[in-house]
């Protein structure tokens, strides 16, 4: 062990993980940690650093969609032109990230 993870007493996030400690206030601890846990990627349940699960498939497509705002727009383009852009760019998402 020769990282330090910053750990917010409240909720045990991990906020930071660095090689040397620094001062905080008393809302904060400092924890040994292993090299590869990373704030984000890891939770703290007090004793021990857990590593959280990947992203799913419904979280990555979330991101990777088009805004509605954007979709709405290409719906209407689509009408106008008589295009498959709106259907194409949700095809590919789904392509993607399929479902398990």
């Amino acid at each position: 062990m020769s990282k330090k993870a910053l750990i917010l007493i409240e909720n045990n996030q991990i906020c930071d993980v660095v090689d040397s400690e620094f001062p905080v206030t008393s809302a904060f601890q400092w924890v040994d940690c292993d090299d590869d846990v990373r704030a984000g990627g890891y939770t703290y349940d007090g004793t021990n650093f857990i590593a959280n699960p990947g992203p799913t498939y419904r979280d990555n497509r979330v991101t990777a969609y088009p805004s509605i705002q954007e979709q709405l727009d290409m719906q209407y383009w689509d009408s106008v032109n008589g295009t498959t852009t709106w259907k194409d760019s949700i095809q590919a998402v789904k392509d993607e990230y399929p479902k398990p």
